[in-house]
């Protein structure tokens, strides 16, 4: 990465048209991986000297204009809070903790790396993708592995998915604990399993794995072990096979192979790096005089370089030249320093970000100013009193030289610092400039300028005199009691302590800055030797001190690198869009990386996929699954799941007390349909449809009525017409004998009305077949109910005609004056007009319409005639029921009259068929649904019909035509007499 910025850095600087007339240079400071060294050279960033000095910049070098770093979050996050005090910004290629994402706390912070939070997006999006809803979450003890695992948690909840454990790896990890955690996630159910954890965290559990020849989990890695070397060997192929992880995106960073490989150390005498490296990487020792004066001697103790040794034979790949991606985050990264840069120096002035469009001048601009935009709304009326309360925080500073081992203690007041800016005038003349600071110590002694002897003062009098000069407050007001702007404090380099006598400036092309800054307290400093950071700044000469506020019509106006820095955006060489959004963060990019053996021991990273998001096109992931190699025993995408997926036809029915995705497959209700598989509810089909066999879908539900064209149909077609026909015969028969006595012994006129009546009702039936009207649903219960009480009518008035006729006959009986045809007439017609009453009502109030029964009858729509009114059916019912009953009474009490007069008999064998069938009728009736209750209220009509067809027409006939001898009157009244 160190040598990604250098050649950043150049490239940078072959580029006329960024940047022009502008040269770029670097520190490098050592953070030494600890939050305590992040601070120290943080502090000396700031300070601008190995001794940190809070609250004072003393060096012409520290004008470092962004810091690129740190590696890691832990140290990134202190720096970050430090540098946000004086709004300096920070753009950091690794440190993707979500935490970092909070402007309240990191007003500065600016990454080329995705945060967390978009990671722990694309890591549940990728187990939903493959529709692992059963998984098992395992973090460490840190920010990074806490707020990754609960958002990646939180992700798969809300998707629907479930978590069968979420484990947490203490620090330190103890045997028992580990013990524990690998217990638990043997006897898991889980199949895939989320690590949100470091590889040096994870490596133990992993290494516990690998020895019990744990085996069949499907592994998904974050960036910080995605690719780590500790797990690159044959002991790990049986667990780790198949892994899946998320990398940061790779990059293209064209020329930069030819750079690193035209690096030589005879050609670059000034990297104290590259000397290191070269020697290490071919076992060789370089004989040539050392930056120092003094000639190496370690030449003896083994081979001399000769410097035509080639970074290109070597056959360990050092630099993953091919896998750049931290690397061209710091390629990212300083580009984006470089056009926020070029952005403040191409400003015009009507046209800037500030207060009315003004710009603020490169060549002055302060890189921790504030950029809060509130405070541009400062009136003239209150500058006085800021002037006032500046002065009294002033007063309040104070400042003590400690020694080494003791604590810095800062109290002070406002911000107040100024930036010396260098244009070098010639578009060609380019310098860069290299301090490195690796010791990781303080310097005992350093030198101070006086501000009212303008002269130069060893630290170590200055100590001497402690008591006389402990604070800076002496000298804060002028003769005007004004406060002075600036405690000037500078450091002169080492080994050039000398001034040009130009107010006891530097020649070091430096000039005198200063900072105070209220509220903090800096307590021990330790100092270690670990880590690098980059921190980026901009070398010119002197154009003069700016502060920090001026007012320009009533407002306060601040300018600031981080304002451009906020708002750059642009396309790299490789044409990927660089910008932050507003919590200062890249658009989300990564690579997925699928672990598969390689011939070497170890693992190749094939990358099977990527993952985007952005606000603009939302979600992406494209995967090649063909391409992944999946752990031991799978040959195709392992399913995770606490239960086996419901069929489409099935809901599913939670398990009490399990989770969501625990459940048992239920098949859906009658009515009900899931189309799909892992259906939570079951979908009911509309009234006209019913679901299918398998309950998968809705298909068209059947249609019934009784048809003409179904067996059943045609049966209960053809036997009443045959009924009807043979009822027209038998009439045609008593028409032909109308004169014969049998014809004329009971009433002829009856029968002929009776036999035409029962034609009708055979012929009525027929009304009930076929598709259902509304004018046939109208008028076929009317007319059968009509119909039938005038068949019944006649039989009772035959019935009362027998019994009037006998009794008639007696001396002195008062019932000859009914004896006659006017009595069974009126009779009949009148019961026959109480039924007409009874029906015309029904139909007039409320008639029978046809209508489509689609509840009755399971996947069938029945369509049938709605009665209306069922209290009119059943009192049209119950009326010709009365009528049958009073007919059967009174034809059973005349059954011993003469057989010469006596119809009674076949009457009353008619009339208990008849109320025999109807009393049937009325359970079947309500039994039955859909055509079989039309067939069996058809049924009843033929069968009652033919009833009193068969028991009062049938002797009549057989008389008429097969006795001719016995159709006498005298033979009639004879044998009545015999018998008797």
């Amino acid at each position: 990465m160190l040598l990604g910025m250098v050649f950043t850095i150049e490239e940078i600087h072959g580029n006329l048209r960024l940047l022009p007339n502008i040269t770029l240079g670097f520190h490098i400071f050592d953070t030494c991986t600890s939050i305590a060294g992040a601070l120290e050279s943080t502090m000396r960033l700031l300070t601008g000297q190995k001794t940190t000095v809070p609250n004072y910049c003393c060096d012409p070098f520290s004008s470092a204009v962004t810091v690129i770093g740190d590696a890691y979050s832990l140290m990134s996050i202190p720096m970050a809070k430090l540098l946000g005090l004086y709004r300096h910004p920070q753009i950091s290629y690794s440190a993707s903790v979500m935490a970092l994402s909070d402007k309240s706390q990191f007003p500065s912070f600016l990454r080329t790396v995705p945060s967390d939070l978009y990671q722990s997006i694309a890591l549940a999006y990728l187990v939903l993708h493959f529709g692992w809803t059963w998984v098992g979450i395992l973090v460490d003890s840190t920010d990074y592995g806490q707020q990754g695992g609960q958002t990646v948690k939180e992700e798969l909840i809300k998707a629907g998915a479930c978590i069968e454990f979420f484990q947490t790896i203490p620090t330190p990890l103890s045997k028992m604990h580990m013990q524990y955690i690998t217990e638990v996630i043997r006897k898991s159910t889980t199949n895939v399993i989320v690590v949100y954890a470091t590889d040096f965290n994870i490596y133990p559990i992993m290494l516990e794995f690998a020895k019990l020849n744990v085996n069949g989990k499907v592994w998904i890695a974050t960036d910080s072990w995605a690719n780590s070397p500790v797990f690159s060997n044959k002991d790990f192929f049986v667990t780790l096979q198949g892994t899946l992880a998320f990398m940061i995106r790779r990059g293209e960073m064209s020329g930069f192979k030819e750079f690193i490989y035209g690096l030589n150390p005879y050609k670059n005498t000034e990297d104290m790096f590259l000397k290191i490296f070269w020697e290490l990487a071919f076992d060789c020792k370089l004989q040539f005089l050392e930056l120092n004066g003094t000639k190496s001697n370690e030449g003896q103790e083994a081979k001399a370089c000769t410097g035509d040794e080639n970074l290109e034979n070597i056959e360990r790949n050092f630099f993953e030249l091919d896998d750049l991606r931290f690397t061209y985050n710091v390629y990212n990264a300083i580009y984006a320093v470089a056009h926020a840069l070029q952005t403040m120096s191409t400003c015009s002035h009507g046209d800037g970000p500030f207060y009315n469009g003004t710009c603020h001048a490169i060549q002055s601009f302060k890189p921790w100013q504030s950029i809060d935009q509130h405070i541009n709304k400062i009136k003239l009326t209150k500058v006085k009193k800021l002037e006032r309360d500046r002065a009294q925080y002033l007063n309040r500073t104070s400042y003590s030289h400690p020694p080494t081992s003791q604590k810095w203690n800062v109290r002070g007041g406002g911000v107040n610092y100024g930036l010396s800016v260098n244009h070098t005038g010639n578009e060609g003349n380019r310098e860069q400039t290299v301090s490195t600071h690796t010791d990781c110590e303080q310097a005992s002694n350093y030198d101070y300028e006086s501000p009212e002897q303008n002269k130069t003062v060893r630290r170590s009098e200055q100590l001497q005199n402690q008591q006389t000069r402990s604070n800076f407050n002496d000298n804060q007001y002028n003769s005007n009691n004004q406060p002075l702007k600036t405690p000037l404090i500078r450091v002169l380099p080492e080994g050039n302590t000398s001034t040009n006598g130009n107010n006891g400036r530097s020649t070091t092309n430096g000039e005198i800055k200063y900072m105070n800054v209220a509220g903090f307290e800096i307590r021990r400093l330790y100092l270690m030797k670990w880590f690098k950071n980059l921190y980026v700044w901009a070398n010119f000469t002197i154009m003069g001190i700016f502060p920090l506020v001026k007012t320009i019509g009533g407002h306060a106006i601040d300018a600031n690198l981080l304002h451009y820095l906020k708002d750059v955006r642009f396309r790299n060489k490789n044409g990927e869009e660089v910008y932050f959004d507003m919590n200062g963060d890249p658009p989300a990019l990564y690579s997925i990386l699928n672990w598969q053996p390689a011939s070497d021991d170890s693992f190749q990273y094939s990358e099977v996929g990527h993952f985007k998001l952005s606000a603009d096109n939302g979600k992406e992931l494209v995967i090649d699954v063909n391409s992944i190699l999946w752990s031991n025993g799978y040959k195709q995408i392992p399913q995770s799941r606490c239960s086996q997926s419901c069929l489409a036809g099935y809901r599913k029915a939670p398990q009490s007390g399990q989770p969501i995705c625990c459940f048992s497959c239920v098949m859906c209700s009658q009515g009900e349909i899931s189309n799909q598989s892992d259906s939570i509810t079951c979908l009911k089909c509309p009234s006209d449809q019913w679901p299918n066999v398998k309950q998968d879908i809705c298909i068209q539900k059947l249609t019934e009525y009784l048809s003409y064209e179904e067996p059943l149909g045609k049966i209960l077609t053809a036997v009443p017409t045959f009924m009807a026909v043979i009822t027209g015969t038998i009439l045609s028969v008593f028409v032909k004998s109308h004169n014969t006595p049998v014809v004329k012994a009971n009433n002829r006129e009856l029968s002929y009305v009776l036999l035409l009546s029962l034609v009708l009702c055979f012929l009525s039936s027929l009304i009930f077949i076929g598709r259902p009207t509304h004018l046939t649903c109208m008028f076929r219960q009317v007319s059968f109910g009509i119909i039938f009480t005038l068949s019944v009518s006649c039989v009772l008035a035959k019935t009362v005609v027998v019994v009037i006729a006998f009794n008639a006959s007696k001396p002195n009986s008062n019932l000859r004056k009914y004896v006659g045809p006017g009595l069974p007439k009126s009779l009949a017609a009148l019961c026959t007009l109480v039924q007409v009453i009874i029906c015309v009502s029904w139909v007039i109030i409320c008639p029978p319409f046809q209508d489509e029964n689609r509840t009755s009858v399971t996947g069938k729509i029945i369509i049938e005639c709605n009665e209306g009114s069922p209290t009119a059916f059943w009192c049209m019912l119950s009326y010709m029921g009365l009528l049958a009953s009073v007919s059967l009474v009174i034809a059973f009490l005349s059954r011993n009259l003469p057989d010469s007069f006596n119809e009674a008999k076949y009457i009353t064998f008619s009339m208990l068929i008849f109320v025999t069938v109807w009393m049937s009728f009325i359970p079947a009736y309500f039994s039955t649904q859909g055509k079989y209750m039309v067939a069996v209220e058809v049924f009843a009509i033929v069968s009652s019909g033919t009833g009193l067809l068969v028991c009062i027409f049938t002797p009549k006939c057989y008389i008429i035509l097969l006795r001719p001898d016995m159709n006498t009157r005298n033979y009639l009244m004879g044998k009545g007499t015999h018998k008797k």
